[in-house]
């Protein structure tokens, strides 16, 4: 190619580049000013009714461990209380049996010494039977071993017997191993008054061998108490003045200490008692034995099915008996109250 055909296609070429660079310009300026300018009412519509509907998508199922994993917890979406914990088991020692047999037959109460106000301080003084098993270096020099709530017994037999709670009535036990047993009641000794009994000094123990013991017989003046003395639990003497006191407030006794109401079976719905509703603390009545919730079936035998009958009876017999002997129900458990009389 020679030098004016190489001229004449550059200059072309120049020439076209230059008419579309110029077509450009012109186009920009005038979108830019058709963009200046507010767009008409119609205009919009237009182009909104041209825009394709997008369809939503809608997802009512979320996966839960997607959720679990967001926020790092479990929920639980029915709405109900959260269950309860799982019981906790203690651990039992390999070779660990069920006591099978009443636990009178492996241990005995001795005593129990009750705090009304911090039961868990109370002390329940055991001493175990041969059939317990129990090594002897675990008790006293006297066979006495004391125990609180929350302890567990010795040996291997009755390791997994607990102590729950110690009252006047005995000690309430709990089986670890057996947790479908229910809890047992082992209720104290009962001293015969007219046995000999020693009395120790705070620190003092009962020398070796216990045999060679003095004892130190009751007092054999027959000097009536002023004040009512529980003996064993359920055997009251009653004091000369607290007998007076019943003679003369009886009335207001039984309408301000306590509350009453005619008990009828469950079964027949015919009068079977006198039910105790409530019972004043500190009162004449408490100091007594009465407790919420008794149901007074019989006194020396004879049935009562009325506050009436029961005031009734007694009234007519009280020359007759030196000793009242009340069968109480509470609770599905039959339980005798013994009381004497302030000369017996």
């Amino acid at each position: 190619m020679n030098t004016a055909a190489a001229k004449t296609l550059v200059w072309t070429a120049a020439a076209v580049f230059g008419a579309g660079l110029v077509a450009h310009v012109a186009w920009f300026l005038t979108s830019d000013a058709d963009a200046a300018s507010a767009p008409t009412k119609e205009s919009m519509e237009k182009q909104l009714s041209e825009v394709r509907e997008i369809p939503q998508r809608v997802q009512d199922v979320v996966d839960y461990n997607l959720v679990k994993r967001g926020v790092g917890r479990e929920f639980d979406w029915s709405g109900k209380p959260p269950p309860p914990p799982a019981p906790r088991v203690e651990p039992q020692p390999e070779g660990a049996q069920k006591v099978r047999d009443p636990l009178d037959k492996y241990v005995i109460v001795r005593a129990v010494k009750v705090d009304a106000v911090s039961p868990d301080m109370s002390d329940a003084f055991l001493k175990y039977k041969s059939e317990a098993n129990v090594p002897p270096n675990v008790a006293k020099v006297d066979g006495t071993v004391l125990k609180r709530v929350g302890e567990r017994l010795d040996g291997t037999i009755l390791s997994q017997i607990k102590v729950v709670a110690i009252r006047p009535d005995g000690v309430l036990f709990s089986f670890i191993n057996d947790p479908q047993r229910e809890h047992e009641l082992v209720a104290p000794q009962e001293y015969s008054l007219g046995a000999r009994y020693r009395v120790l000094d705070d620190g003092q123990t009962l020398p070796d061998p216990v045999s060679d013991v003095t004892q130190i017989p009751r007092r054999t003046d027959s000097a009536p108490l002023e004040r009512t003395m529980p003996i064993s639990p359920n055997r009251y003497r009653i004091g000369t003045e607290d007998a007076r006191e019943i003679d003369e407030r009886y009335a207001e006794i039984i309408t301000e200490e306590v509350g009453y109401r005619r008990f009828r079976d469950p079964v027949t719905r015919q009068p079977a008692g006198i039910e105790i509703t409530s019972v004043k603390p500190g009162s004449l009545a408490a100091r007594h034995g009465v407790q919420q919730g008794d149901v007074i079936k019989s006194i020396n035998g004879h049935p009562v099915s009325s506050e009436s009958e029961a005031i009734q009876y007694v009234k007519q017999n009280k020359d007759n008996y030196d000793e009242w002997v009340v069968e109480v129900w509470n609770r599905g458990q039959t339980r005798t109250v013994t009381y004497y009389s302030p000369n017996n």
